[in-house]
């Protein structure tokens, strides 16, 4: 079932736009056969099968979010507003 969830969200946006996270503490219930981390290969394994590439399987698995994030993040200066000039701070005439 999992793995029928991230084809289908690859077929709607795109490979590079699927992306999985794990947070097993506080869920009243796992994805079937994902009782703890030791199972995530499982994952891979099944993605393969269903004819993912290596590269496609790290983009789902973790390659995407990164990039996400490296592309997301505040740059240096990209708040700052240029300075202004002198005439920019004269008050506008009446």
């Amino acid at each position: 079932m999992l793995i029928d969830h991230i084809d289908h969200v690859a077929k709607v946006a795109g490979i590079n736009h699927v992306g999985l996270g794990s947070d097993f503490d506080g869920i009243p219930s796992s994805p079937e056969g994902i009782d703890s981390a030791a199972d995530l290969p499982k994952i891979t394994a099944a993605l393969l099968d269903r004819g993912y590439s290596p590269e496609d399987c790290r983009k789902i698995l973790g390659e995407n979010f990164l990039r996400f994030f490296r592309e997301s993040r505040p740059r240096p200066n990209s708040c700052r507003r240029s300075p202004r000039s002198a005439e920019d701070r004269r008050p506008a005439a009446v």
